[in-house]
């Protein structure tokens, strides 16, 4: 869209660079404590860190089928849980996770320093 709109000579100077990643900042958190303590001793947590886009990524499945699966017994609170890590559409989550019963499963986080994202990761 850019490059659409910057004209051709502009437009070659313009490179795309997709989920990057400064390799340092992995290496400060290295050793860290949080990194060899689970987030939840002697249960499964499913972490998603940052926005959760309602339209390219929509969720609802993935309720939809928690919700399935803790109807059927087949998941509990004491043996998985998903953390969503500063999401922005933390509203649309807790309703979602109230509409299929699996709100005791979903944990909404609010954001935390990069430092520390990456150690929770």
């Amino acid at each position: 869209m850019y490059r659409e709109r910057s004209g051709a000579e502009a437009a070659k100077r313009f490179e795309l660079i997709e989920n990057g990643f400064e390799e340092g900042s992995f290496a400060e958190v290295e050793g860290s404590q949080s990194l060899r303590e689970p987030l939840a001793p002697g249960r499964i947590t499913l972490l998603h860190s940052g926005i959760v886009y309602p339209q390219e990524r929509d969720p609802a499945a993935l309720f939809k089928a928690l919700g399935s699966l803790r109807r059927k017994g087949e998941l509990r609170p004491e043996n998985i849980g998903i953390r969503f890590r500063a999401p922005v559409h933390q509203e649309m989550l807790k309703a979602l996770a109230i509409s299929n019963g699996v709100e005791d499963l979903i944990d909404v986080a609010p954001p935390i320093p990069y430092k520390d994202v990456l150690a929770e990761m």
